[in-house]
């Protein structure tokens, strides 16, 4: 196969068109009405990149992503979470309480992944900690509004109070607390 030299042969079909140039229009002729200039905003959306595989991005994505297993509370855990949201709830009992109190929490908890299969399972997701306004606990739908987020109670690893308003001292300790009174 021969390398283009530069040269262009003197029976190529369309010499005279190339040889010619581009084509120039006066502002207002017939061929210009008739196919008015693209707008530069239009014309660039045609060469701009697009998604030839759609969703392969967020599937590559999501298996960068570290998904951990669902922790589930032990004993200890589930009463002071329990006691937690005990105190919460006078606070947060009608709409008009919660926008009195302003109660401000820190919520960590159990956001499972969308796809089981790229997370390695079912019961794989992420802690997600989230600090808002607390506008809602509802024990019978066992359900949390922070913010405009609804979070299951099932979810929910820990809550804070970062203002210390709510319920002081209550946090999770690795060993349990002996009665003074029992020895």
């Amino acid at each position: 196969m021969q390398a283009f030299s530069g040269a262009m042969p003197e029976n190529f079909r369309y010499r005279q068109a190339f040889l010619s140039g581009r084509p120039r229009h006066a502002p207002f002729d017939a061929f210009s009405l008739r196919h008015p200039a693209m707008e530069h905003g239009r014309r660039a959306k045609i060469f701009a990149p697009f998604d030839a595989l759609r969703g392969f991005s967020d599937a590559v994505t999501a298996q960068e992503t570290l998904y951990e297993p669902f922790r589930v509370l032990d004993g200890e855990q589930a009463a002071c979470l329990s006691r937690k949201l005990e105190a919460l709830l006078p606070l947060v009992r009608d709409s008009r309480l919660a926008r009195e109190n302003q109660v401000r929490v820190r919520v960590t908890y159990f956001r499972p992944c969308g796809e089981p299969e790229m997370a390695g399972g079912e019961g794989f997701g992420r802690y997600t900690a989230l600090e808002g306004t607390l506008r809602r606990l509802d024990p019978i739908r066992r359900q949390m509004l922070v913010d405009d987020l609804v979070i299951d109670l099932e979810d929910v690893y820990d809550i804070q109070d970062p203002e210390g308003k709510a319920f002081g001292d209550m946090e999770y300790s690795d060993e349990t607390e002996e009665d003074p009174e029992n020895g």
